[in-house]
């Protein structure tokens, strides 16, 4: 398995390029940071919402972000997860304001539900405006309430039952399949009555405060100072000063 018979390959001899070659990579670097976009921070560090969601019918990543220009979010970064256009992570961000951090964080929940409502079909806005209960979106106690008066002592059972397939699943499509896991009849003519299936499901949702954003980034910053100077005082010790 020996490549190389006689290794005797004089590395020093090119050290000039290679010192000429870090040299420019380093100056690039610190060029993009003082004149370009510089570091691209993520929702942990600059503060924002990421929502995991997931479609009833296929989209497109051009169609979710024409949706979205119309509340002033055409910019958020829109990555489709898998093919078929059914599930995207959208990444939105507001312009960085001024308050306190519980202010900040409000603003962007009420962001991260802004989206979630301009991304709904126009009929589970109908369905909403009539008092009803997107089934996609109920969490499991709220839906345990709902089926209380029906089924007393077995609405938390159902609710779980609903909550573990929509897991499974990730979007209930019919009531017919909510029906075939074996509840009630009195439940299932409950559901049908108020509730109705949204055409997406919120996977998973992170928000973040650009106030923690900030302070993650400090921290970063002085976590990687700290390693490079314990790194450089490693190799100071452990060969030649």
């Amino acid at each position: 398995m020996r490549l190389f018979k006689t290794p005797n390959i004089n590395f020093m001899k090119y050290r000039f390029i290679a010192l000429a070659f870090s040299a420019a990579v380093i100056l690039a670097g610190i060029l993009n940071l003082a004149f370009g976009q510089g570091f691209k921070f993520g929702v942990d560090f600059r503060g924002g919402t990421l929502l995991r969601i997931l479609f009833a019918q296929p989209t497109s990543v051009g169609a979710v972000r024409q949706d979205l220009r119309a509340i002033g979010l055409g910019e958020a970064s829109i990555q489709e997860i898998e093919k078929g256009g059914r599930e995207f992570q959208i990444r939105t961000q507001l312009p960085k304001a001024e308050g306190e951090a519980d202010l900040e964080l409000e603003a962007h929940e009420i962001m991260a539900n802004r989206v979630i409502e301009t991304l709904a079909s126009e009929e589970n806005a109908i369905d909403r405006e009539r008092g009803l209960k997107d089934l996609n979106a109920i969490d499991e106690k709220s839906l345990a309430f709902l089926l209380e008066p029906v089924i007393p002592e077995e609405s938390a059972a159902a609710a779980e039952k609903i909550a573990r397939f929509r897991k499974d699943q990730g979007l209930i499509r019919s009531l017919d399949e909510v029906e075939r896991l074996g509840l009630a009849a009195e439940a299932v003519a409950e559901l049908r009555e108020k509730t109705y299936l949204g055409s997406l499901a919120v996977l998973s949702r992170e928000t973040v405060g650009p106030q923690v954003g900030a302070d993650l980034r400090k921290k970063a910053t002085l976590a990687t100072i700290w390693a490079l100077v314990g790194m450089l005082a490693y190799i100071t010790l452990r060969f030649k000063v």
